[in-house]
Formats: C-alpha cells, sequence, structure tokens
C-alpha cells in the first residue's frame, strides 16, 4: 500500500512538475501542432510519468524492501521504469478480457487473456533478468528493530504532508522525502 500511496502522492505530481519544466514546443501554440507533434507531446509525457512512477516506487521500496525483506535495491529505478508501463498493459489486457467475456465476445476475452499471459511471462523474465545484473540488489537490515517500522511511517506521513501542501518550496518540495530517505540510509540502515 506504500507504494501505491507513492504514486499517487509523489510519483504522479513529479511526473507533472517535470511536464511543466520540459515542455516540448513551448514556442509553438497548441492549435499550430500537427499531428506528430501531439503524437511527441504525448509519447514524452507517457516517458515522463513512467519515469516519476519509477522513481515513487524505488523511494518507498528503499525503505520498505529492507524493512521486509532485508535487500535495498538499488536497481530498482531501472526495473520500474520497463515493468510499471509493461504491468500496465496486462491490467488492461485483463480489464478487455473481462469485458469481452461480461459481453459474450468470447474470441475476444481469449485474445486478450493470452495477451496478458503473454506479458506476465516476459514481466518474469524481465524480473529474473535484473536481478542478476550487478548491482542491483544489496542484503541490509535496519540498525534497530524500531527504525525500519518508525521511517517508514515517517515517509508515508511526508508524502502525505507533502502532497497536502501541493509540494510547495517553503514545505520542502519534492525534494523532501528524497533527503529523509537518503538520511536513513545512511544512519539508519546497516549493508551487507
Amino acid at each position: 500500500y506504500g507504494i501505491v500511496a507513492a504514486l499517487l502522492l509523489l510519483g504522479l505530481p513529479l511526473a507533472e512538475n517535470w511536464s511543466d519544466r520540459g515542455k516540448l514546443f513551448a514556442l509553438l501554440p497548441k492549435p499550430a501542432w500537427s499531428w506528430h507533434h501531439h503524437l511527441r507531446d504525448w509519447l514524452w509525457r507517457a516517458l515522463l510519468t513512467s519515469f516519476g512512477v519509477g522513481v515513487a516506487a524505488t523511494l518507498v521500496s528503499a525503505v520498505s524492501g529492507v524493512l521486509f525483506f532485508q535487500l535495498f535495491t538499488p536497481g530498482a529505478l531501472l526495473a520500474n521504469v520497463v515493468l510499471i508501463p509493461a504491468a500496465s498493459f496486462v491490467i488492461m489486457a485483463g480489464f478487455i478480457s473481462l469485458l469481452g467475456g461480461l459481453l459474450g465476445l468470447t474470441s475476444i476475452s481469449l485474445v486478450f487473456n493470452h495477451a496478458a499471459v503473454v506479458l506476465l511471462a516476459a514481466i518474469d523474465a524481465l524480473v529474473r533478468g535484473f536481478v542478476q545484473l550487478p548491482a542491483m540488489w544489496f542484503p541490509a537490515q535496519f540498525a534497530s528493530s524500531w527504525t525500519g517500522p518508525l521511517a517508514f511511517s515517517a515517509l508515508m506521513t511526508l508524502l502525505l504532508f507533502g502532497y497536502a501542501r501541493r509540494w510547495q518550496k517553503t514545505a520542502g518540495g519534492l525534494w523532501l522525502p528524497f533527503v529523509f530517505v537518503t538520511l536513513v540510509l545512511i544512519f539508519g540502515v546497516n549493508f551487507g
């Protein structure tokens, strides 16, 4: 639940912030855009959203991974940028399959159900490949038993606080959770 909260509370606002700062064709009025401008803008925003969601998931998993699995996974960002969009396609294929079944369109239901299975197999293969890469994960544990739950709770509180304040710079901005997690990892986690 923490990662889902981070996706909504931090990932999407982070992507929106990046999108506002790095607008494509900023000097060209939108009514003058042709189809390729719209397509490139949509692809750019989709990439930023994927990256923002991946960064938010990685941030929370830096704490929750150590807390629950005794693993620190710096390579999770690379994996998340690839796997989160793939998982979204699995969810869409599952929904279309369910809708097709409800409407009595068995062939459509079967096609999208099988597409979801193929995507899930590809995701599984990618995960197995990612964990074999060097420096993707390290054994780690919190220095004391109370540090992990406190750090995780504080991070969730910071995410709620930042979102409620619309990530204003006067309230620490978007940097606040990143600084917090960095300090937790430096002073509260034993690696190896």
